[in-house]
C-alpha cells in the first residue's frame, strides 16, 4: 500500500528535490494538486485522496532547450 500527499510529487516538479534521488530521469510540471476527501466516510475516517495534473518536460533536442508537452 502506498501513501501519497501533495508533497510526494516534490521529487518530479522541483529540482531542489529531484537531486535526492538521481535515479529519477523525468520531470514534470505542476498543473494542479489537490487533496480531497471523495465521502463524508473518507472524511471521518482521515482517508484523503490526491489528484495530481502534471504536465511532462521534454528537452528540445533541436534547440537545447525544455520542450513543454
Amino acid at each position: 500500500m502506498a501513501f501519497y500527499n501533495e508533497n510526494s510529487f516534490w521529487y518530479f516538479t522541483d529540482r531542489d528535490y529531484a537531486r535526492f534521488i538521481p535515479s529519477i530521469r523525468c520531470r514534470f510540471q505542476l498543473s494542479r494538486l489537490v487533496t480531497y476527501f471523495p465521502s463524508d466516510w473518507h472524511r471521518a475516517n482521515q482517508i484523503s485522496y490526491v489528484a495530481a495534473n502534471l504536465i511532462a518536460v521534454k528537452d528540445d533536442v533541436r534547440n537545447g532547450g525544455p520542450l513543454r508537452i
